[in-house]
């Protein structure tokens, strides 16, 4: 007797409830590796910031060592020595400051220097624009570019570069328009981050300095800052917690304090990144505006919050701690 045999039936392809699991299964291991991913990036990024930062540090003690102090926050470029002066007496303390800071490094500086024809002025051409400028006050992030990398060389339209200073023991712009040599910059400036910051209305800030974007900034046109920051630069100027608060006042941010007058690196100088997400601790960075003024603390870090949100500071680097802000006080 003959059992009756079983149909097989070959299977043509995936259910729907099949597809719709792997589709699910897919989209779960995608966003696990996008995660990932991010932080490996975030990480990355974070990084190569702390390490331009190490190498900023690394370029201000190599001015220390070369000029025994290291460089301000804020200065005054007058182009004529005069131009310190009411009279006898110095404009302003900041006038006789940076007076000080300047002879300091060109003990021999001569303000009687003679620039080429066609233009024929004399003065020291600070500004490398070839012709006689007004005054200008530098902020911070300003003086570590400047201090750092010399004269700015304001070609119109031309790609963003410093030239070092000249050689020329009395005249260190004498290169500009003249030729020779040059002593070149302390620290490599990558030309696409030296960007020009627009400043606020009002303000007396001048747009012919630059200043240097940080590593999670992006830039667009040759000096134009697309997003980001500038590093923001204090200097103690030689006296312990001798920083001051508005030194980068159209950044936005201040020194760094555990409170009140009590600085982080309190004699010698801070850097500080906005961190990826374009805002200092302090507050935005909004340079079309300006904002308001805190100072950190270590208890609460953040008393200002500005449009971007809260805790704006929780990712900023600096050199004078081993991990982001935010976690200064963990």
């Amino acid at each position: 007797m003959r059992l009756p045999q079983t149909t097989h039936r070959q299977r043509t392809g995936f259910t729907l409830v099949e597809i719709l699991i792997v589709i699910v299964i897919i989209l779960i291991l995608a966003g696990l590796i996008s995660a990932v991913a991010a932080r490996a990036l975030g990480s990355g990024r974070q990084v190569r910031n702390r390490h331009d930062i190490a190498q900023l540090a690394t370029s201000l003690e190599n001015f220390k060592g070369k000029y025994g102090f290291y460089p301000p926050s804020k200065v005054i470029l007058c182009e004529s020595l005069p131009n310190y002066f009411m009279g006898t007496n110095p404009k302003s303390p900041l006038h006789a400051l940076s007076l000080e800071y300047l002879s300091r490094m060109w003990p021999r500086l001569n303000w009687n220097s003679l620039n080429p024809p066609p233009a024929g002025w004399v003065g020291i051409d600070w500004d490398g624009s070839g012709t006689p400028s007004p005054d200008v006050l530098l902020e911070g992030d300003q003086c570590l570019v400047f201090f750092l990398g010399g004269i700015p060389d304001n070609i119109t339209g031309g790609t963003p570069a410093v030239t070092g200073f000249s050689t020329n023991p009395s005249n260190p712009a004498h290169h500009v328009k003249s030729g020779g040599d040059v002593t070149p910059p302390l620290f490599e400036f990558v030309s696409s981050r030296l960007v020009r910051i627009v400043p606020p209305p009002l303000s007396t800030r001048t747009t012919q300095f630059f200043s240097y974007a940080d590593t999670y900034s992006f830039t667009g046109p040759p000096g134009v800052l697309q997003a980001g920051a500038p590093y923001a630069y204090f200097s103690s100027y030689k006296v312990r917690n001798g920083y001051v608060a508005l030194d980068c006042q159209t950044l936005g941010v201040t020194p760094y304090a555990e409170g009140v007058g009590r600085f982080l690196n309190p004699s010698t100088y801070q850097i500080i990144s906005a961190g990826s997400n374009n805002f200092f601790g302090t507050g935005s960075f909004n340079p079309a505006t300006g904002l308001p003024l805190a100072t950190w603390t270590s208890s609460n870090p953040y008393t200002l919050y500005p449009a971007g949100g809260a805790n704006p500071g929780s990712d900023d680097q600096s050199n004078f701690h081993d991990t982001l802000l935010g976690n200064e006080s963990k």
